[in-house]
């Protein structure tokens, strides 16, 4: 139903302290501690920095692609919002068999 509205073009606030829902899916995130406003931003742009702040935990998504960026597995500063774009960076750096 959250999709159907989204392709619709309706705003839609959700509530969550599930980080791989909002990453994966938000457009925009407020970070909120004890009612206050504490970070900002598009997802790629709140989750990059260190989020201790508001106590949250990086996306899994991220913490992946960050380890698999860090063995040369993947290339580039493009962070992936879900497993199939994550799936795709990986494909881009696989070497077919010849």
């Amino acid at each position: 139903m959250l999709d159907r509205l989204k392709e619709e073009g309706k705003t839609i606030i959700v509530f969550t302290h599930d980080v791989d829902f909002a990453y994966s899916w938000a457009d925009y995130i407020y970070v909120m501690k004890d009612g206050r406003i504490i970070r900002e931003g598009v997802p790629e742009e709140v989750f990059i920095n260190k989020i201790d702040n508001g106590k949250l935990k990086k996306p899994l998504i991220l913490e992946v692609y960050e380890v698999l960026k860090e063995k040369g597995i993947i290339k580039g500063n493009k962070m992936p919002r879900n497993v199939e774009e994550l799936e795709r960076l990986i494909k881009e750096r696989t070497v077919p068999n010849i």
